[in-house]
């Protein structure tokens, strides 16, 4: 099966939890993917996994597309697809991010289209269009 994690990631009126979109994850694998995607201080200063998002306004580009890497960091896929990986991050959270990502998903099968050089340059290989 193949995951997809886009830039512009969906977030539902839920709490944190449910947005990640791992029913089966227990508390311990949620927080690591919030941890590897840089949104632990703002999930704890939130009120935890369980505080409800507010999904028409509360929160930044850059977060909801964390979320969605935090959701690739969680999926059990043998392929992910990640669009855009540092589109709405800093220069440097992005590649940071992605590269505890690949780790991460060093297993499987990983393509992600970027713009930006520092994220390519963490690619094993490269096609550039």
């Amino acid at each position: 099966s193949t995951h997809l994690a886009l830039h512009d990631a969906a977030v539902v009126d839920a709490d944190w939890r449910r947005n990640l979109f791992a029913p089966d994850a227990d508390d311990h694998a949620l927080w690591a993917a919030l941890d590897a995607a840089e949104l632990l201080d703002r999930i704890a200063a939130a009120g935890g996994l369980d505080a409800r998002i507010d999904s028409q306004g509360g929160l930044s580009l850059g977060e909801r597309q964390r979320i969605g890497l935090g959701r690739a960091w969680l999926s059990p896929c043998g392929v992910v697809l990640i669009d855009e990986p540092s589109e709405h991050l800093d220069r440097a959270q992005g590649p940071r991010i992605l590269s505890r990502l690949l780790d991460r998903l060093s297993d499987r099968v990983v393509v992600f289209a970027t713009h930006d050089p520092d994220c390519a340059a963490l690619a094993a290989e490269t096609i550039r269009l």
